[in-house]
C-alpha cells in the first residue's frame, strides 16, 4: 500500500492544484508547500489524456478557476 506518493522537502519545493485520490498522501518537510491538493475521485472521461467529466470534483478548481487535469487543445 502505497502512503507517500509524493514526498517534497525543503522550501524551494511545492505542489500546487494537483489530485492525489486512492495513493496516500503528499508527505511535506523542510518548509515545502502545498496548496489545494483533492483527495476527491477525480471523475476522469478520458484516463487516457485525463480530461475530467463535467460534472468532476476538477472543474473550475484550480486557483485560477480553471479545470485540474490535462486539458486537450483540438
Amino acid at each position: 500500500k502505497v502512503t507517500n506518493p509524493i514526498r517534497l522537502n525543503g522550501k524551494n519545493n511545492s505542489i500546487k492544484n494537483s489530485v492525489i485520490y486512492n495513493s496516500g498522501e503528499v508527505k511535506l518537510s523542510g518548509k515545502a508547500l502545498s496548496e489545494n491538493i483533492i483527495d476527491k475521485n477525480p471523475g476522469f472521461q478520458d484516463t487516457k489524456n485525463f480530461t475530467p467529466k463535467d460534472k468532476s470534483p476538477l472543474k473550475a478548481a484550480a486557483t485560477d478557476k480553471k479545470d485540474i487535469g490535462i486539458i486537450v487543445v483540438k
